[in-house]
């Protein structure tokens, strides 16, 4: 197995994902109480599937200042599912049958409207449940694939890895938020060190921000 680093880059790149997603990752556990799948946060569930590069897998096209008409569509259907749905499925099922809903939209294409799926879904998860889904993306699976010298196409692979070398790793991400401390207090944040959900997404971070990486 490689040998990862966590270091305080890692640790702030958290924090600042942490921090302007603070109100979705600190909900109650359960997409029933996510607030981006409210119908009155519209557009907080358009902001996320932006700055996570996820409009792009949802068919048909946005008018100028607008977003796509299917977006609704996935809200609506995220918005009805339950936390027993969560942990019943696997993820390949959730995203056809989020594709279901959607397939009749203009511009929809099955092959790649099923991978698109798999990363929204998977990210809506942990936003809601950060203390047990990780977000399944190309760099998160690239990076920890090099820790351990495999490749993944199923999520629950994936997540059932993802949580054996968190584990493993975080007795180091505590030591280095303890190094961080004093900045955090300077800096009038919280970071919510002992949450299991943060230390998670800093290990996430470390895994998409490895030296063969370019990008969170």
């Amino acid at each position: 197995m490689k040998e990862l680093e966590i270091n305080h880059k890692h640790i702030c790149g958290a924090w600042l994902n942490w921090e302007n997603w603070k109100d979705q990752f600190e909900a109650a556990p359960g997409l029933q109480n996510l607030p981006m799948l409210r119908d009155d946060s519209w557009k907080d569930f358009v902001r996320f599937t932006a700055e996570y590069g996820l409009a792009r897998g949802i068919p048909g096209k946005a008018k100028a200042g607008e977003a796509k008409p299917a977006l609704r569509e996935v809200q609506c259907f995220l918005r009805g599912k339950d936390t027993q749905w969560l942990a019943s499925t696997s993820l390949e099922e959730k995203s056809d049958e989020l594709c279901s809903s959607i397939k009749k939209m203009p511009g929809f294409d099955q092959e790649k409207g099923v991978k698109a799926q798999r990363s929204l879904i998977s990210k809506v998860m942990s936003m809601s449940e950060p203390d047990k889904y990780p977000m399944f993306d190309h760099f998160a699976r690239e990076g920890l694939g090099d820790v351990l010298e495999k490749k993944y196409k199923k999520y629950e692979d994936f997540k059932d890895d993802f949580d054996k070398v968190f584990e493993n790793y975080q007795g180091k991400i505590k030591e280095a938020l303890d190094g961080f401390d004093g900045l955090i207090k300077k800096s009038g944040f919280d970071p919510v060190a002992d949450n299991i959900g943060f230390q998670r997404r800093i290990f996430d971070v470390a895994l998409t921000c490895s030296p063969e990486k370019s990008a969170i």
